[in-house]
C-alpha cells in the first residue's frame, strides 16, 4: 500500500477522531524573522523545533457530572442549613415556652399563697371594685390555683 501524504493525513484524522480528547503535540521554534512560533505541525527542515506535550481538556461529560455533583452538594448543604435553622428556632421557641411556664408557675404559687392566707378579705375585681370572697368563691380560687400549679410547675 502506498504511503501518500493524503493517506497519512486521512489516517491521522481518523485516529484523532477515535481518540477524542487526547493530547495534541505543539511545536515551538524561531522563524527567519526571530519570532517565536507555536504550531501543531513541526517546521519545515532544516529548522528544529521543541515538541511541547499538551494536556487534554476535560471531557464534557465529566464536567457535566462534576457540575451535577457540585449542585447536589450545594443543595444538600442548603437543606442541612435550613434544618439547623429550624432546629435553632424550635429550641428558642421551647426556651420561651419554658420561661412562660416558669413565670406562670410563680404566679400560680403566689396566687395560692395569697388566697390561702387571705381569709375572707376584700379583693379587687377585674372591673376595679372591691368585693369580699365567699367561702365557696375562696375554695374555687384555691382549687383553680392548685390546678394552675399542676399545669405550669414541674
Amino acid at each position: 500500500m502506498p504511503k501518500s501524504p493524503v493517506f497519512s493525513a486521512t489516517l491521522w484524522f481518523a485516529l484523532a477522531s477515535l481518540w477524542g480528547n487526547t493530547a495534541a503535540d505543539v511545536y515551538k521554534w524561531v522563524d527567519d524573522r526571530g519570532q517565536i512560533v507555536y504550531s501543531q505541525s513541526p517546521p519545515p527542515p532544516p529548522k528544529r523545533a521543541v515538541r511541547i506535550q499538551t494536556v487534554p481538556g476535560p471531557d464534557p461529560e465529566e464536567i457535566a457530572r462534576a457540575q451535577n455533583a457540585l449542585q447536589q452538594s450545594i443543595e444538600k448543604s442548603q437543606e442541612r442549613e435550613e434544618e439547623r435553622r429550624q432546629a435553632r428556632a424550635q429550641r428558642e421557641q421551647q426556651r420561651e415556652i419554658q420561661k412562660l411556664r416558669a413565670k406562670n408557675c410563680e404566679i400560680a404559687r403566689q396566687n395560692l399563697n395569697i388566697i390561702q392566707n387571705l381569709g375572707r378579705r376584700r379583693i379587687l375585681s377585674p372591673d376595679g371594685t372591691s368585693v369580699f370572697l365567699s367561702e365557696e368563691e375562696r375554695a374555687a380560687r384555691i382549687e383553680k390555683a392548685r390546678k394552675n400549679i399542676e399545669e405550669y410547675c414541674d
